[in-house]
């Protein structure tokens, strides 16, 4: 598998997505919405690009190649392709900022084994990206619910045995903490 994808691999992968949830969603106008960003994914792939693209995928296991009855090509995400552009796509997630902070403090603990350390780094490397403040190596502080989106992440890298999610009503050095989230909370 590449380390990384390249732009036009990311868009292939995208796109396979994209018709994958098509099929599983029964709204013409999410159907329809979905279609319309297939297309503008489409447009933005290389045609030169395509198939040599299309064929590292294949090779390195994210797509499956198949010929159907009628001699047509289609190409298909595999779990590992899927595994893949959701490590690739966890940078763009954000957390929505609620207009008001109730109060409460989101801490999240991990004990990620060595084998597992590409795991584990790219979840410190998510928290601080987003904001969370570093209390020790694996002990993280954010003041807003989250969890929802991390317990997604966290499966996407399979450490769900050894992360932790804890809400807190109070932390000690709590105003070292309301400071450096002045931005955030109200």
């Amino acid at each position: 598998m590449p380390k990384r994808l390249g732009s036009t691999q990311k868009k292939i992968l995208i796109i396979l997505l994209g018709a994958t949830s098509m099929a599983f969603t029964y709204s013409p106008f999410r159907q329809y919405k979905i279609m319309g960003e297939i297309v503008r994914e489409l447009k933005k792939v290389k045609k030169e690009n395509l198939k040599r693209s299309l064929n590292s995928l294949c090779d390195a296991g994210l797509v499956i190649k198949k010929v159907d009855k009628n001699g047509e090509i289609i190409f298909s995400l595999t779990k590992k392709g899927l595994n893949s552009i959701q490590k690739e796509c966890i940078d763009e997630i954000v957390i929505k900022k609620s207009k008001k902070w109730d109060g409460k403090w989101r801490v999240v603990v991990f004990d990620i084994p060595e084998n597992l350390r590409s795991a584990r780094d790219s979840i410190r490397n998510y928290l601080n990206k987003i904001g969370f403040i570093k209390l020790q190596n694996s002990v993280f502080v954010y003041p807003l619910d989250c969890f929802d989106i991390l317990s997604k992440i966290v499966e996407v890298y399979n450490v769900q045995d050894f992360i932790h999610f804890i809400v807190a009503d109070s932390i000690d050095k709590e105003d070292k903490f309301k400071d450096y989230f002045k931005g955030i909370i109200a």
